[in-house]
């Protein structure tokens, strides 16, 4: 899963401002790096730029993202071989930035190309899978308006739960997105009725159990899906700020441990009377029966902006904007319901660190995760692969 689950598009990068904001703001869930504190190292590096890693085996771990070019970015995916990572051949239609990708087993690993959240179009949006170890293109994506058709498409999101089980969203407030893209058998549905046609991301319980973030124009969602169709949950909305004129809402991240422990996060704005808008994180826990705000010193405050699972998850501390931020010098690994600093190594001079996703191999105290060096002054970088053994 990717940082800021998809900090490619706006209302994501929205969401890690708010997150980074709150980690600054308590302590009590945090505990400090030590001598004995596993460390990030670099196995990897290359031109482009990384969005997306997956790692289902100790023998299988793809990295994805693109070539660093003119306007489109040629889509890369890169897969681990020994002690190198090789490029692998992409079908000639895939020509849009990878900004997502998942997979529920080595055999069943899946990308989605189109444009990430920047100044690059895409000349494409479509859903990739591996099959018999080549690339294949399973569907394009396409977005009409006017009976015109643009190649700026927005992924902001992606679950795959099986081979015929497969989620793909995209929402934004910057450009046109896909909507909500559903593969259930050999069956590709485009799910546009509201509040489906908003979302951005999602957390899975189950196949039938899945929760997820989004923003209808007016206010932050939080959808579930039960299986056969999407429906707003309206508690939460109740539980937060009510929007106006001079306040904004966004729902902004979610982790669903099951249906009677969910984490939230919101971002919240407010217009001050000078006319400047302040935002904060407000998050929010359900236990079956109701709501309550999580404060920042509790280990359940970093859980909706993870990178995955609740007890195995991992998280950064950095305030981000869309445009300029610190480098990274640690990631936060939860063990033990608090966080452990987890040292990045340091980003070359003149250049920021900005890791942009993390997993975890199943069964095994390994996990990789891919960012960018990114130059200070141009905001051009090159990618880096990450392992850690904690």
């Amino acid at each position: 899963m990717r940082l800021s689950r998809v900090r490619c598009a706006a209302v994501a990068a929205i969401a890690v401002v708010g997150a980074g904001a709150g980690l600054f703001a308590g302590s009590g869930a945090l505990a400090a790096s030590s001598a004995s504190t596993p460390r990030w190292r670099i196995v990897g590096t290359t031109s482009g730029n990384l969005n997306a890693v997956v790692a289902p085996s100790l023998r299988t771990q793809w990295a994805f993202g693109a070539k660093v070019t003119t306007k489109p970015l040629p889509p890369v995916a890169l897969r681990h071989v020994g002690s190198r990572w090789v490029q692998a051949a992409l079908p000639a239609t895939a020509k849009g930035d990878i900004v997502c990708a998942g997979a529920s087993s080595p055999s069943n690993v899946w990308a989605f190309e189109g444009e990430s959240f920047g100044p690059f179009g895409a000349n494409s949006a479509a859903a990739l899978q591996l099959r018999s170890g080549r690339w294949v293109m399973r569907h394009e994506f396409a977005y009409k308006a006017g009976g015109v058709t643009t190649d700026d498409l927005f992924v902001t999101g992606c679950n795959v739960l099986s081979p015929t089980d497969v989620w793909a969203f995209g929402s934004t407030g910057a450009g046109p997105a896909i909507g909500t893209w559903h593969l259930h058998g050999r069956t590709w549905t485009h799910m546009t009725s509201s509040p489906a046609g908003f979302l951005g991301q999602a957390s899975v319980i189950s196949p039938s159990n899945i929760w997820a973030t989004g923003w209808d124009g007016i206010e932050g969602v939080l959808a579930h899906w039960n299986g056969s169709s999407w429906k707003a949950d309206a508690s939460l909305r109740r539980a937060l700020p009510k929007p106006s004129s001079t306040v904004e809402v966004r729902v902004a991240a979610v982790t669903a441990v099951s249906s009677r422990d969910l984490w939230v996060e919101a971002l919240v704005n407010r217009q001050a009377k000078n006319g400047t808008w302040h935002g904060g994180p407000q998050v929010e826990h359900w236990n079956g029966a109701r709501w309550s705000k999580v404060t920042a010193s509790g280990f359940g405050y970093y859980l909706p902006i993870a990178f995955t699972g609740t007890q195995n998850s991992w998280s950064a501390a950095y305030p981000s904007t869309a445009s300029v931020t610190p480098s990274m010098t640690y990631l936060l690994h939860a063990s033990h319901d608090h966080w452990v600093k987890v040292p990045l190594p340091k980003a070359k001079s003149g250049y920021r660190l900005e890791i942009t996703s993390v997993a975890n191999v199943p069964g095994s105290r390994v996990a990789y995760a891919v960012g960018n060096e990114i130059n200070k002054t141009t905001g051009y970088g090159s990618g880096v692969i990450l392992k850690v053994t904690y």
